[in-house]
């Protein structure tokens, strides 16, 4: 990560804030992202998720989730579709 971060030739990495929606937007944009990857259809389905995790819990911080916070998300009538 720190190399990650002190990379010099790339100076539009995204940035982490520790912040769940600073994560998956760290997930949908940088280069070397395996999101970078996927089929059509399933980056579609993807970004719905995270769009989903997002509004639900994008404010959180990475190091203050629980286990019980995710299983509350998912639990959640948007993903009962």
């Amino acid at each position: 990560m720190l190399i990650w971060l002190e990379d010099p030739e790339d100076e539009k990495k995204p940035v982490c804030d520790g912040t769940v929606a600073a994560l998956i937007r760290c997930y949908q944009t940088d280069k070397n992202s395996p999101y970078k990857g996927l089929r059509q259809n399933t980056a579609r389905v993807y970004a719905d998720w995270c769009r989903t995790l997002e509004r639900a819990i994008g404010k959180r911080r990475v190091n203050h989730l629980s286990g019980q916070d995710l299983r509350d998300c998912f639990s959640a009538p948007q993903w009962n579709r």
